[in-house]
């Protein structure tokens, strides 16, 4: 882990993450449609505009090809489990797999908080919060809730 020089550096990065990585996370494939329309909001200079769009379209691309590795994987590991009988080893393998390829997918979506929040003012990345917040609090009274765990069984 490289340590971080002060408390100030870790509390910036804890504040940045809190800020974007929600709005990155709702980016959807192909559309992109909360992150894109949360950076327009912004009222972004064109220069900036472009390097956050360039940002989102590659992450975009590389979080599309780690999703279909992880559901590759979890298909394997589905088909060792539905064997008569399963080799554990091999359904144990199969999970760090899984894990692996999640994990990858996870620090994908934080380089891209990272990259995109660099490139925003303090102001912005206030603004961001605060659409966050307000988006929040409208799934909260529609009472949408995350997909949850997977369960196969």
């Amino acid at each position: 882990m490289i340590p971080f020089p002060s408390k100030i550096g870790f509390t910036a990065l804890a504040v940045a993450t809190l800020i974007v990585l929600p709005l990155v996370a709702s980016a959807r494939p192909g559309g992109g449609h909360g992150m894109e329309q949360a950076i327009e909001q912004l009222g972004l200079d064109e220069q900036t505009r472009t390097s956050v769009f360039e940002i989102l379209d590659s992450s975009r691309t590389e979080g599309r090809n780690l999703r279909q590795k992880v559901r590759e994987a979890e298909d394997q590991m589905r088909s060792l489990l539905e064997a008569d009988t399963p080799d554990e080893a091999a359904v144990m393998a199969a999970a760090d797999e899984v894990g692996l390829l999640k994990t990858a997918a996870n620090k994908q979506r934080l380089r891209t908080m990272l990259a995109v929040s660099a490139l925003l003012t303090p102001e912005q990345r206030a603004q961001l919060r605060e659409q966050h917040e307000q988006k929040r609090a409208q799934r909260g009274e529609r009472g949408e809730r995350g997909k949850g765990p997977r369960r196969d069984f």
